[in-house]
């Protein structure tokens, strides 16, 4: 198989992931949040394509990003990112 085949299937793969994280969880979490399940509890999503994948789902409009009163942002999923 094509590695650019490879690696985009991986890359859409590991996108899907994380929308079906934020859309289970039901509420927005932080990036540390996402980072920590994706990451080192599951070892779904290495560190630096898990911090990729949530600029690019936000150029997208598939997740939305919020700024709280505790001065973290979080991250949820957009009516888009659920279809």
């Amino acid at each position: 198989m094509d590695k650019t085949l490879e690696y985009t299937q991986d890359s859409t793969i590991n996108k899907l992931k994380l929308l079906f994280l934020l859309d289970k969880m039901e509420i927005p979490l932080t990036e540390n949040n996402i980072i920590d399940i994706c990451t080192s509890r599951n070892n779904w999503i290495n560190y630096m394509d898990c911090k990729e994948i949530l600029w690019q789902l936000m150029e997208v409009g598939f997740i939305y990003k919020t700024d709280n009163d505790d001065g973290e942002c979080r991250y949820g999923i957009t009516l888009d990112g659920r279809n």
